[in-house]
C-alpha cells in the first residue's frame, strides 16, 4: 500500500509557470510545489479565476499589494498552526473592483486550492480529508472534492468528479451538506448521492472527516465514520483517468440571486488530506513532503519582541528547517540574510505578521505558519 498525506505543517504553495499567471507556462517544469492556486484551468483575469457563484478564486501568486497594500500576503488561503485555511471576503474593494464582474457586479473574494500538477492517481485509490467547517452562513459554499485530469475545465470533455463534501443552501437559508459524483459515460452525465443534512449537524465549528474509496465498480463516500452513499461507477466511465484533489471556499450559488448585503467571513480549515492506493497502482504522481522552516528568535527577542529603536540589519532570529531558499512574506521590515531573519530600516512601534518560506534541495517550497513580531 502506497500512502500520501499532507498534514499542513507548511504549506507546500505551488510556484511558477502557470500558476504564476502565466497562461502559457502551463506545462512549466519550473513550476514546484504540491497546491496550485486553482485547479480549473480558466481565468477570468491574469490574477484570478472563476468561481461557481458570485466570486473570484484569487491566485496567491499575485502582487495584489500593488492595489491594496492591506491586502493579506497569502491572498484567501492562510497557513496556520490548526491547518491550511480557505477564506471567502466581501472585504476589500479596490481588489473586488479590479477583477471581471459578475452579474454585473463585483465578484466577492473565494479561494481555490489543487494538486492538478503535482499529485494525480488512478483507481482504486481512497481519499480520506479531514477539516474544521469555521462558519455555517448563508452564502458558504465550501467543497472537497476530485476531478478528472480529463477535464480542466473543458465542458466537451468527459467529465469525471467525485465530490466528498459540499455544504451550499438552495436558497441561501437552507443549509444542506451533501456528497455527490457527476461521471461521463461516453454519451451523457450520471449523477448519484444527494444531500444529507440540513446544517443542523454540520454546522459552524464542526469537525469533520470525509472518506471516499473509488473501485472499478462503485464510489463508496463516508462522512464522520457513517457510509453516506454506495454510488456505482457508470458503464463506459473512464477508467484510465487521473484523479486530482481540489479544496475550494467559494461564495454564493450561481442558480440563486446575487448575495445581499454583508456574507460575513466564511472559512473552511482542512486539517489533512491522505491518499491511499495499492503499490502496483503505478499511475500515481506523489509529491515529496514540503520543508518546515523553523524560526528561532535570538536571545533578545524572545517571542518575537524587538525594540523599534532596533537597528537597520540586526539579526533577530535564525532560520532552519530547510535546504535553503529562505523569504519573507507579507512585511518589508524584516528580510532574510542566509539563515538569519534580519531588521530593516527604520521600525515603528506595531505588530507584523509574516511568513517564512524554504526550499527543498528540488526547489520544493513549503511555507510555515503564521509567525508575529511585536515593535515596541
Amino acid at each position: 500500500m502506497t500512502k500520501w498525506q499532507d498534514n499542513f505543517a507548511s504549506l507546500s504553495l505551488r510556484t511558477g509557470g502557470y500558476y504564476s499567471g502565466n497562461t502559457t507556462g502551463y506545462n512549466d517544469p519550473s513550476a514546484k510545489g504540491t497546491w496550485a492556486p486553482n485547479g480549473l484551468h480558466y481565468m477570468t483575469s491574469q490574477n484570478a479565476y472563476g468561481d461557481f457563484g458570485y466570486g473570484a478564486f484569487i491566485n496567491p501568486n499575485y502582487n495584489w499589494q500593488a492595489i491594496d497594500p492591506t491586502f493579506p500576503p497569502l491572498g484567501m488561503i492562510d497557513i496556520t498552526a490548526s491547518g491550511l485555511v480557505l477564506k471567502g471576503s466581501d472585504q476589500y474593494p479596490l481588489v473586488r473592483a479590479s477583477l471581471n464582474q459578475v452579474a454585473g457586479q463585483a465578484p466577492f473574494l473565494s479561494s481555490l486550492v489543487s494538486t492538478t500538477q503535482s499529485m494525480k492517481i488512478g483507481v482504486p485509490y481512497a481519499r480520506r480529508v479531514r477539516f474544521t467547517l469555521n462558519s455555517a452562513g448563508a452564502y458558504d459554499f465550501p467543497a472537497v472534492w476530485g476531478l478528472g485530469d480529463r477535464y480542466n475545465g473543458d465542458l466537451s470533455k468527459p467529465h469525471y468528479e467525485v465530490d466528498d463534501f459540499e455544504r451550499f443552501g438552495s436558497n441561501y437559508n437552507n443549509n444542506t451538506s451533501s456528497q455527490h459524483t457527476h461521471i461521463h459515460n461516453g454519451t451523457s452525465m450520471i449523477d448519484a448521492g444527494g444531500n444529507y443534512d440540513t446544517g443542523t449537524v454540520l454546522a459552524g465549528g464542526a469537525e469533520i472527516e470525509t472518506l471516499v474509496v473509488h473501485q472499478s465498480d462503485y464510489i463508496w463516500m463516508f462522512t464522520n465514520g457513517a457510509l453516506t452513499y454506495k454510488n456505482p461507477v457508470p458503464a463506459g466511465a473512464d477508467a484510465t483517468d487521473l484523479h486530482h484533489v481540489i479544496l475550494n471556499m467559494a461564495v454564493g450559488l450561481s442558480w440563486e440571486s446575487y448575495p445581499a448585503g454583508s456574507i460575513g467571513s466564511p472559512s473552511i480549515t482542512i486539517r489533512s488530506v491522505e491518499i491511499l492506493a495499492p503499490s502496483s497502482n503505478t499511475t500515481g504522481i506523489f509529491p515529496a513532503a514540503p520543508p518546515v522552516p523553523v524560526l528561532t528568535w535570538g536571545g533578545s527577542f524572545t517571542g518575537g519582541a524587538i525594540p523599534a529603536s532596533t537597528p537597520n540589519g540586526t539579526v533577530v532570529a535564525t532560520l532552519s528547517g530547510a535546504a535553503g531558499g529562505y523569504s519573507v512574506l507579507g512585511t518589508t521590515k524584516l528580510a532574510v540574510s542566509g539563515t538569519s531573519l534580519v531588521t530593516v530600516g527604520a521600525l515603528s512601534a506595531g505588530t507584523i505578521n509574516f511568513y517564512i518560506r524554504g526550499t527543498d534541495a528540488s526547489g520544493n517550497p513549503g511555507i510555515a505558519p503564521k509567525l508575529t513580531a511585536t515593535i515596541s
